[in-house]
């Protein structure tokens, strides 16, 4: 059978990627490119100063913002005292073709410099022979070409040090004082991209097998939000996701970072593309006000959470020790991706997966506020399709159950929150502690969650994180901290001006207040667009918008016969088994698409 598009399209990707990891042979790396080696491969670090040390590379770890600003600062002059680096802050970067970089200057890594741009908290990497001139907070210019000659010779501090196991212990060293990395590619294959690929090929190869009626799309999420950006219409989010009957639905409340307000007016516009009945409640938009360059992310229960300095992971690591610190580090669509398969765990839990992160704490912090970027696989939206197949030919009773007991709608959500929902701890000196549960965010979009930790118990000059869940389900980009909490001057919740249907339909009174009126929108129909008034914006702060949007969903997919309600029964009730359930299920349809034949057998 000849395979779909979209399935060709991500076996061609896979191809690739592992023909790139297939063959054997002796590698010769700068170490600002150590991050494409595998932890625990034998490496030889060649030295600057001539020397070489031998050992297992273990990864990468950032140095702390307040090291690196010390280290760099007692570098940053010459002899006789003029200035050879630009101020660490503010800076104009003249680069390439002429173009204008504005933004922080964050410090520099073997091969390029790092900037955050303003407002976006996105970090702009500019390798050194891009750089023409830099010009810092003091006006002072630097010529790119001298501070190429500089980070070349080692002489700028690094923001890595390459960590390695070798016969004197454990080692930290700087990434400029390596002149080479000498070592041994083998054949494993790895990388978010290769994840990211083959998590596409087996929802493609899935869909299409038999296990739920075909449909024209095989993930299942919840209703997008689009908000004007001045132009055009923006994806902001999917919201109320996991909400599937009326008596349980959720609010959901999402960041809107494209949203721009014109004349007066916030517009937002709500779409169905998906093969499910939406039912929207209401749509309650907010204002928060703050100073500029405050990053504003709302928390699970919609209140905002505001960090004015967020910084980077010093260190980052996957359950099973891979080093990923440079895929969530910063805002830039480089993700970790957790990987469905069982196989590769190798953890105390087999079937969860997760990363754990570690902050450079400052001397007498007591809470500390994070920033989380991130969202759901494809895989993970598409598990709420096949679970609902279990559910048998008619669902109907099992819906209708659900509506009817609130004992059944809090054993479906704590099985959700344990099994699905990405689970957040601190690591206290009693142990580890869960501080909360990011919910069900949706694969289309990358969300902001945030959330606020009280540090009661927990010691030392170093803040440890976990986020894990079952394998397969999440993808982040980016894990910020600060732990000086940012004043949010005012939150003004918007008047809702008028709501209307792409037919004209008026829709106010509807989506005005939670109460059980609703917008009904069927399978891949249901267009809407809000106007909320949004008022004048005081002079020398910055505006970020949010959206509450309550409601649920339906979704459309149907199995066979009688419904399983033994596994159902188990795979709610039993810790695990709904990990290694569908761990089971990838692992027999990842083998299907790279032998093309059915292995057979159950997967319970």
């Amino acid at each position: 059978m000849r395979p779909s598009r979209p399935l060709a399209s991500a076996l061609i990707a896979i191809q690739v990627a592992l023909a790139g990891c297939s063959s054997a042979r002796p590698q010769i790396t700068s170490p600002g490119q150590v991050d494409e080696i595998k932890q625990n491969n034998a490496v030889t670090l060649e030295m600057r100063d001539g020397s070489y040390v031998q050992g297992k590379f273990r990864g990468t770890t950032r140095v702390g913002p307040t090291a690196y600003g010390e280290e760099y600062e007692s570098r940053r002059y010459g002899a006789s005292g003029e200035a050879l680096l630009p101020r660490l802050g503010t800076v104009e970067i003249l680069a390439d073709e002429s173009s204008v970089v504005h933004g922080t200057l964050v410090g520099f890594d073997v091969l390029e410099l790092e900037v955050l741009q303003p407002n976006s908290r996105r970090v702009t990497r500019l390798a050194y022979d891009r750089v023409r001139a830099i010009t810092d907070s003091d006006g002072a210019q630097f010529e790119g070409k001298l501070i190429a000659e500089m980070a070349n010779s080692g002489s700028i501090p690094s923001l890595y040090q390459i960590e390695l196991d070798s016969d004197g212990g454990h080692r930290l060293l700087e990434a400029r004082t390596v002149r080479a990395v000498h070592w041994d590619k083998g054949g494993e294959n790895g990388g978010t991209f290769v994840v990211a690929a083959l998590i596409v090929a087996v929802v493609a190869l899935v869909a299409s097998s038999g296990d739920v009626a075909p449909t024209p799309s095989p993930t299942y999420s919840c209703p997008y939000i689009y908000s004007w950006d001045g132009s055009d219409w923006a994806l902001e989010a999917e919201v109320f996701g996991g909400s599937l009957v009326a008596a349980g639905q959720r609010t959901d409340t999402t960041g809107l970072r494209r949203a721009r307000a014109a004349d007066g007016e916030l517009l937002l516009r709500v779409r169905n593309e998906l093969n499910e009945t939406q039912y929207v409640d209401s749509l309650r938009a907010y204002a928060v006000d703050h100073a500029p360059g405050v990053l504003v992310v709302p928390a699970e229960d919609g209140t905002p959470v505001a960090l004015a300095t967020p910084r980077a992971p010093i260190r980052a690591r996957t359950l099973d020790g891979q080093n990923v610190n440079g895929l969530v580090s910063y805002r830039d669509e480089s993700t970790w991706t957790s990987h469905p398969g069982m196989a590769r765990r190798t953890d105390s839990d087999p079937v969860r997966d997760g990363v754990i992160v570690d902050f450079e704490r400052p001397a007498h912090s007591s809470t500390v506020q994070l920033a989380l970027r991130l969202r759901n696989t494809a895989w993970g939206a598409y598990l709420q399709g096949h679970v609902n197949t279990l559910l048998g030919a008619d669902p109907e009773a099992w819906y209708q159950f659900m509506e009817s007991s609130p004992a059944a709608r809090d054993r479906w959500k704590s099985a959700a929150l344990r099994e699905a929902m990405l689970r957040v701890q601190v690591q206290t000196s009693a142990g580890w502690r869960t501080v909360n549960h990011v919910w069900e965010v949706g694969p289309t979009v990358m969300r902001d969650r945030g959330l606020q930790i009280d540090l009661d118990g927990v010691a030392g000059d170093t803040l440890r994180l976990k986020l894990d869940a079952t394998a397969g389900l999440w993808e982040i980009d980016a894990i910020e901290a600060d732990f000086a909490a940012a004043a949010i001057t005012q939150i003004t919740e918007l008047e809702l001006l008028d709501v209307r249907e792409a037919d004209g339909r008026d829709l106010t009174a509807a989506l005005l207040l939670e109460d059980g009126e609703r917008f009904e929108m069927p399978p891949f129909e249901g267009d809407a667009i809000a106007r909320f008034a949004a008022p004048p914006l005081r002079e020398g702060r910055e505006r970020s918008f949010l959206l509450s949007a309550s409601g649920y969903y339906r979704i459309h997919t149907y199995g066979q016969g009688a419904p399983r309600l033994d596994l159902l029964g188990r795979l709610m009730d039993e810790p695990g088994a709904f990990g290694r359930y569908v761990g089971n299920l990838w692992n027999k349809a990842s083998v299907a698409l790279l032998s093309s034949t059915d292995p057979g057998g159950e997967l319970w």
